[in-house]
């Protein structure tokens, strides 16, 4: 009879093992990540998304994390675990109940503070290449026409082309998932003025895939040469003279073509216009720091200008920049702000109003 007891006592302590094996072998942790800038996005390394900081993580599995955000480097976050003790008492007194805690796991993570300052990656500068040439150059524009307040390309219905959002199907997204379905087909432009002597930077984004894409006039303005540079790549893709399609200095809208790209992201134009209250997000390059993300409303649309007023901050570099509503479609050319203005008073193209005399 002792010995019966005794092998039923066993077989209960292995069940009881394997059967609370998340709970006994598992580790329970508490890590807090800040970060400065904050904001940053935190994943596991298994790819997993946990949160922006600052953020409370709280889990049984053990797992390492890094931050990632546009201008910065990744920083990875390098945690560790202790033995706990607990763990033994919660063998021995199985057979009642006892310890069936997170705070019996067989590794226990102390309370882990982790701030990390990211470092700023360092900003793609344009260099042009110029061939020896009289004192006074051809600007880009002017090489494409004698008209330097409006230009319209031959068979313009035909050549521009821009994707429209279907009237169906839509719905709103989250900030995270617009910037990840949408930032690649956002760029960044230079422009330079003859012999390099001034050197600019902008944002310009695709509205189809074959390449078509629209930015600022201003920033095309008195260029002898631009270039594009798509997100996360260090190649530089100049446009010529037969790739300007249309421009209006008093819009301040310029539509091009980008030639020797295969099958471009783009983002889709919305099929109508957002209303005051509205939530809207954008992504330029404000200060060269490549494809920035921000949020806010619409403010109010201010037909007399021609202007967009938004809350969503920009700033120099972000000009010729997608503003997108909620679904992730294009609403908007980021185009200016007021420097002296602490108040995020912010302007935008309106983009529909642009295009709709293109369809």
């Amino acid at each position: 009879m002792k010995k019966l007891s005794t092998l039923f006592s066993m077989a209960v302590l292995v069940c009881t093992i394997f059967s609370s094996c998340v709970s006994m072998f598992g580790i329970y942790k508490k890590v807090y990540i800040s970060s400065t800038p904050s904001g940053a996005f935190i994943y596991r390394d298994d790819g997993e998304y946990v949160g922006q900081t600052p953020f409370l993580y709280e889990g049984k599995a053990h797992h390492n994390f890094y931050l990632s955000m546009n201008g910065y480097e990744d920083a990875g976050i390098y945690t560790e675990s202790k033995f706990n003790p607990l763990y033994l008492a919660n063998i021995i007194l199985i057979p009642y109940g006892f310890f069936e805690t997170n705070n019996a796991t067989t590794f226990k993570e102390k309370e882990s503070y982790y701030n990390i300052t990211l470092k700023p990656k360092p900003v793609q500068t344009y260099t042009p290449t110029y061939t020896t040439a009289p004192a006074r150059v051809p600007t880009l524009l002017e090489s494409v026409s004698s008209n330097s307040e409006q230009y319209i390309c031959v068979n313009a219905l035909s050549r521009i082309s821009p994707t429209y959002s279907s009237s169906t199907n839509r719905k709103v997204l989250k900030g995270r998932d617009i910037f990840k379905k949408y930032s690649n087909a956002v760029f960044m432009i230079y422009g330079a003025t003859s012999n390099a002597e001034q050197i600019w930077q902008g944002s310009g984004f695709f509205v189809n895939s074959n390449g078509l894409a629209v930015s600022n006039y201003h920033n095309f303005e008195d260029a002898n040469k631009i270039a594009i540079k798509l997100y996360g790549s260090d190649t530089f893709h100049e446009i010529s003279k037969n790739d300007i399609l249309a421009y209006s200095k008093s819009e301040d809208y310029i539509i091009f073509k980008v030639v020797g790209l295969f099958s471009t992201p783009f983002i889709p134009i919305a099929y109508q216009r957002s209303e005051v209250g509205d939530k809207v997000y954008t992504i330029g390059s404000p200060k060269g720091l490549e494809n920035t993300f921000s949020s806010g409303e619409i403010s109010q649309y201010r037909t007399e200008l021609g202007y967009i007023q938004i809350t969503a901050p920009i700033d120099h570099g972000s000009s010729g920049g997608v503003l997108l509503n909620e679904c992730g479609e294009a609403i908007g050319i980021t185009s200016a702000g007021r420097d002296d203005s602490g108040a995020n008073l912010n302007f935008c193209r309106d983009l529909l109003y642009i295009m709709n005399r293109y369809r």
